[in-house]
Order: C-alpha cells, then structure tokens, then sequence
C-alpha cells in the first residue's frame, strides 16, 4: 500500500514545501500523512497532482490511513 508519506518522499519533497503549496500548516500535511485528519477530496486531488500521480477512484481509500482504534 502506497501511503501519502511514501508519496512525498519518492518525489523528493519536504513537509514544508508540500505545505506551502497547499496553503497549509506543515503539522497539516504530518496530520493527513498520520491519518489524524480528514483529508478533502478536493486537498487530496491537488496533492495527487503535485506529487504527479494518477489515481482510480478505487485506489484512493488505500491512500489515507485508517484511523487508529
């Protein structure tokens, strides 16, 4: 299972580069990475974009960690 976090580091990106372009905290982008935040679709699409991946639908839910119990 690709998460986020393995996404951001292939691409060679920092926390704070990814944060910068998505207009956000960088403790966001850690949040979304550590499944302790909900991420939008429309802030997921745009990080699939940024990190240049193309997704199926179906595949997405493989990309946010489930929540721990």
């Amino acid at each position: 299972m690709v998460s986020l976090a393995v996404l951001r580091k292939v691409r060679g990106l920092s926390v704070k580069q990814v944060a910068e372009h998505m207009g956000v905290a960088g403790r966001t982008i850690y949040s979304w990475e550590r499944g302790e935040r909900e991420i939008s679709i429309q802030n997921l699409y745009k990080l699939l974009s940024y990190y240049q991946v193309d997704m199926l639908i179906s595949e997405i839910p493989s990309l946010i960690p489930k929540k721990p119990d």
